[in-house]
């Protein structure tokens, strides 16, 4: 039955498209004979390739090229390559068990002035799609999302603070893209009802890059859930703990709710006043901006702050847990923060070896952003926010502000491997949260599965509820 199912949507094919065929080929599983790779090359079409599970297909794609193929290799039913004067796309099976398979398409070494399209079809109306990047109106399932030529990091734009490059859907099929490739995605704009996987060396990665690859893995399962936990164990990573639960079910009272940047001594302790007379709940009180010295000391301000220590003791004395929070920046004339930053080459560098940038409490240029890929910038930092933690008393943080786009363009990283994609940089930062209490928030997350602090999805008054179920439900896929 299922090899008559296949007959019959390959004639299909060639009869709808009349074109000259250069063959159908295949690699399929050894350890279950119910799933296979179809993969179909014609003049006009293109490559297309067709991932079939009991006769079905569960996951549809076409590949963009720059030349007709014209050279096909097949050593066995493992492994396949599609070949022409300018690129080699490689199809090789990497995990094989009765249940669960994968494979992964790869292209190596492709020039700079070269553009790549893959693009997925979301199916019908009955498949549903689930992963992709936040958004500030969130969409879950994601299939109705619509974006166009979308640069594929974290950014603040959109509140796109979670960018994990991974989709999967409800048949039980899911893609990993590698997070070397300079990757865009195209949904619902040049094709209706197509994801397309755009890789291109253009801003914001390095466009002085002279090659790129371009590489993905493709897993099927036999149910959506079982697809998600091989892709889990095989990328993403396990939570090194539970999330605080007091997080969970109680508020966090921030100042920024009602104060934003005024705040003080006596506007703390009367907002806490104010809580606890209404007896309301709490997980914990958190300090918002604008309690420095100045943007990047780490050094409470005497003059709004006399006795920061005893503040924090009162407020513990009331009930609270106490958070405060921290950015990665140190804005210009900061000092000696600054000074010391700079001479130790621990911001992070334009490729003219600046380290200006801006956000929303500085200037333009009038800031500089911590590199955390350099191992002793990273040291320099979590030292400073450790012994923070000692002298006042407080017992934990909230990170904002690591999105990859506070970066300056065109980054210089430490750690710049060849064509490493800026977007590291948020996997890096984002990691040094690992170090510090469970009772730890941060507002951009990427690759930190393996973390058990909390990630807040934007829900701001601007959303407004309706949002805020979607937006919950996407952040724990």
């Amino acid at each position: 039955m299922f090899c008559a199912k296949i007959g019959f949507f390959l004639l299909l094919a060639i009869a709808v498209v009349e074109c000259s065929d250069s063959g159908k080929l295949r690699i399929s599983s050894k350890r279950n004979s119910n799933v296979a790779v179809l993969v179909d090359s014609d003049e006009c079409r293109g490559v297309a390739f067709y991932v079939v599970r009991d006769g079905e297909i569960v996951y549809e794609s076409t590949l963009g090229h720059t030349a007709k193929i014209t050279t096909e290799i097949q050593s066995d039913e493992t492994e396949l390559i599609l070949m022409n004067s300018q690129e080699k796309i490689t199809f090789k099976i990497i995990d094989d068990t009765p249940e669960f398979f994968r494979f992964d398409v790869s292209r190596k070494s492709v020039k700079r002035d070269r553009t790549i399209v893959d693009c997925v079809s979301l199916g019908g109306n009955t498949l549903r799609w689930y992963g992709g990047p936040q958004q500030k109106y969130q969409y879950w399932p994601v299939e109705k999302l619509v974006l166009s030529n979308y640069s594929y990091v974290t950014k603040e734009a959109d509140s796109a603070a979670i960018a994990e490059r991974y989709w999967v859907n409800s048949e039980g099929a899911f893609i990993y893209l590698s997070d070397r490739a300079p990757l865009f995605i195209d949904q619902n704009s040049m094709m209706e009802n197509h994801l397309c996987f755009v890789a291109s060396l253009a801003l914001p990665y390095n466009p002085r890059a002279l090659t790129y690859d371009f590489e993905y893995s493709i897993g099927v399962a036999s149910d959506p859930r079982k697809a998600h936990m091989e892709a889990v164990h095989r990328f993403l990573g396990k939570p090194s703990g539970v999330p605080d639960r007091l997080m969970a079910a109680r508020p966090i009272w921030s100042t920024w709710a009602r104060y934003k940047r005024d705040v003080d001594e006596y506007v703390v302790m009367e907002f806490a006043k104010e809580i606890i007379d209404n007896r309301f709940t709490n997980s914990q009180f958190e300090l918002d901006d604008d309690w420095e010295i100045c943007y990047g000391a780490l050094t409470f301000s005497t003059v709004k702050f006399p006795n920061i220590r005893k503040t924090v003791q009162d407020l513990k004395s009331m009930g609270f847990r106490v958070t405060l929070w921290i950015h990665p920046f140190i804005n210009k004339g900061c000092n000696p923060w600054y000074s010391e930053a700079l001479a130790n080459g621990y911001f992070v560098l334009d490729h003219n070896g600046k380290e200006d940038t801006q956000w929303w409490n500085s200037e333009q240029g009038e800031a500089a952003y911590i590199d955390f890929t350099n191992p002793e910038a990273a040291n320099w930092y979590t030292s400073r926010l450790h012994k923070l933690l000692e002298d006042t008393g407080i017992d934990s943080f909230k990170f904002d502000a690591g999105e990859s786009s506070w970066q300056p363009d065109v980054s210089s990283l430490a750690n710049n491997i060849k064509d490493l994609v800026n977007r590291v940089y948020c996997i890096v930062g984002s990691s040094t949260t690992l170090y510090f209490p469970g009772s730890a928030s941060i507002e951009n997350s990427n690759r930190l599965h393996k973390a058990c602090c909390s990630i807040w999805p934007n829900c701001g008054s601007s959303i407004g509820f309706p949002q805020s179920i979607p937006a919950d439900l996407y952040a724990n896929d």
